[in-house]
């Protein structure tokens, strides 16, 4: 009898990701659920920094999230409104990704959160 094994949660293709974001992906679900965020809120922050993962993976293979800049971060939420991503769509990846940045700064992992120079995305 075959083995069955778990459905992956992710959408991405095993080695499409920075190489750190597997990693950095579990510790950022695990202090989420720490602090008792929603599932639905770590589900949705989870698949918007996945999206950016991939989108960085394609715009600078081999790079890292830790390594990512406000350049990428900028074109990333420019990349969505040109696919004609609803405005809602862009805030919440706007605060996906804030969250992770603000986790790998208190974690250390970074020494200066990039996010925190892009406004929040207007909604109109």
């Amino acid at each position: 009898m075959a083995k069955l094994t778990a459905v992956p949660d992710r959408p991405n293709p095993e080695g499409t990701d920075p190489p750190d974001w597997p990693e950095l992906r579990a510790s950022f679900s695990l202090a989420m659920r720490s602090v008792r965020r929603s599932p639905r809120t770590i589900s949705t922050y989870l698949e918007g920094c996945d999206k950016f993962a991939a989108f960085l993976a394609e715009r600078s293979p081999g790079r890292l999230i830790e390594e990512a800049t406000r350049d990428d971060l900028r074109a990333f939420l420019v990349a969505l409104e040109d696919a004609s991503a609803a405005p809602n769509s862009v805030a919440t990846r706007h605060r996906a990704l804030r969250a992770l940045f603000k986790f790998m700064t208190s974690e250390e992992i970074i020494a200066v959160n990039p996010m925190r120079a892009i406004p929040a995305p207007s909604i109109t």
